[in-house]
């Protein structure tokens, strides 16, 4: 984001031609700036939320231990959608922020689709599961 705004912003005030269009592609560099900051901060926030998600997916192993979960990881989920509710689409997220969704929840998703593999976890969780693979994006 700031590579766009240090290239745009030159290239208009070196050209008066610009003129009124530096003012709007400085705008709109700032803007989009300060959007893919909030968005980093959000995906900063969700970090403990991520954390206690992945240390209740891994006590899971049967269907016993899963229903043990079961509210726990509803309340997770719901806490996890809260989090990344400003980011909206995460598909759509480019450069930094993909990867840095990407490293902190793709380890989330990968567990979550060995569990639903699991067909006692399944049968117990399998909503939940299929509700936070689909928040994440999988």
């Amino acid at each position: 984001m700031r590579n766009l705004l240090t290239v745009v912003l030159p290239l208009c005030l070196l050209f008066p031609a610009c003129g009124e269009n530096a003012a709007k592609a400085a705008e709109t560099a700032t803007s989009m700036l300060g959007d893919a900051q909030k968005q980093l901060a959000s995906l900063d926030a969700a970090k403990p939320v991520v954390g206690d998600l992945m240390q209740t997916l891994s006590g899971i192993t049967d269907g016993k231990s899963a229903e043990a979960a079961k509210a726990s990881l509803e309340k997770l989920t719901i806490g996890l959608k809260e989090q990344l509710g400003s980011l909206g689409d995460l598909g759509k997220l480019s450069g930094t922020l993909a990867t840095t969704k990407d490293s902190l929840l793709k380890p989330v998703l990968d567990k979550v689709a060995g569990l639903l593999g699991n067909a006692e976890v399944a049968k117990a969780i399998g909503p939940v599961l299929t509700q936070l693979k689909g928040l994440i994006g999988g």
